[in-house]
């Protein structure tokens, strides 16, 4: 939705290349990126798939308790992966968004 208010009505939209938006996520995080780009959940499905793969880790979330928070093994720099991950996907999306707006929009890309 904010997308869309974005690039549809927001007073600034001009200044937006719809070729260059994008999103990602894992797992719970992935499935919220396809719910807010505005896929329809189907219950009955996930309630099927759970009927018949009662033991694949996404059935049994729900029926836990919340998950301990995660440790890192001595010695891993957690934050210095975190900058090193963060920088990744920044220049993922800037090499991949860059070359679909030089398609899209010749003359607009950077």
């Amino acid at each position: 939705m904010l997308v869309s208010y974005m690039l549809e009505q927001w007073s600034h939209r001009a200044r937006l290349d719809p070729a260059r938006v994008g999103a990602f996520g894992f797992s719970s995080g992935g499935f919220t990126v396809l719910a807010a780009a505005g896929t329809m959940t189907d219950a009955a499905a996930i309630s099927w798939h759970c009927r018949v793969l009662p033991a694949l880790f996404d059935c049994q979330l729900p029926k836990t308790n919340p998950a301990t928070p995660s440790t890192s093994p001595p010695g891993f720099d957690r934050a210095g992966f975190h900058v090193a991950f963060n920088r990744e996907v920044v220049r993922f999306f800037r090499q991949n968004l860059r070359r679909r707006a030089k398609q899209t929009f010749p003359s607009r890309a950077p």
